[in-house]
C-alpha cells in the first residue's frame, strides 16, 4: 500500500484502509474462488490473503483505490485486482450507481469497450467494487487474439 508521507495521522489512516479492503477481502472470497477458476479451470477449497496493496486517486466526491489482492491457495499463488470506489457521501454513491447503469446500458452496442461489471457495492458504506480482471496479460499477448473488430476500435481510440 503507498503511503504518502510518514506522520502518525498518516500512518492511522493507511492501516485503517488496509484493515477495510481486507475485510472486504473476506467477504470477496466466492468471488476470488469463481475468478481462479476461470483462469485454471480448478476451484481452490480455501483462500488466504496474503497482503493488500492499494494504489489511491482522490477526488471531490470519491476515493477510488486500484486494489490487488495476493491470495494463497492449495493450488497456489494468485493475484486478484479490483478497483474499490468510496463516495463521499450518499448522494455521490447513488450518482455513481446511476451513471453506471447509463453507461453499461448505452455502450451495449460497442463491442469493443468494457465497462467493468461492479461486484459489490454497499449503500451503508458508500463502496462500489468493480472488476478490473485477474493477473497481468502483456500486450503481445492481447495483440495475438485481435480480431478487425477489435483493430477498428482501437483505431478510434
Amino acid at each position: 500500500m503507498q503511503k504518502a508521507n510518514n506522520s502518525p495521522n498518516n500512518e492511522k489512516n493507511f492501516e485503517k484502509l488496509r484493515r477495510i479492503l481486507t475485510i472486504i477481502g473476506e467477504s470477496l472470497k466466492e468471488y476470488f474462488k469463481q475468478s481462479i477458476e476461470k483462469e485454471t479451470n480448478i476451484t481452490p477449497n480455501e483462500i488466504s490473503i496474503i497482503d493488500v496493496t492499494s494504489q489511491d486517486f482522490h477526488s471531490s466526491r470519491s476515493k477510488t483505490h486500484f486494489v490487488t489482492y495476493n491470495l494463497e491457495t492449495e493450488i497456489g499463488k494468485h493475484v486478484v485486482y479490483l478497483i474499490v470506489k468510496f463516495s463521499k457521501d450518499e448522494e455521490a454513491y447513488i450518482k455513481e450507481i446511476s451513471n453506471y447503469e447509463i453507461l453499461s446500458s448505452s455502450l451495449k452496442s460497442y463491442p469493443c469497450v468494457l465497462v467493468p461489471p461492479i461486484i459489490y457495492k454497499s449503500a451503508k458504506n458508500k463502496c462500489i467494487i468493480y472488476e478490473a480482471g485477474l493477473g497481468a496479460v502483456s500486450y503481445t499477448h492481447l495483440r495475438a487474439h485481435e480480431t478487425s473488430l477489435h483493430l477498428v476500435c482501437r483505431l478510434l481510440l
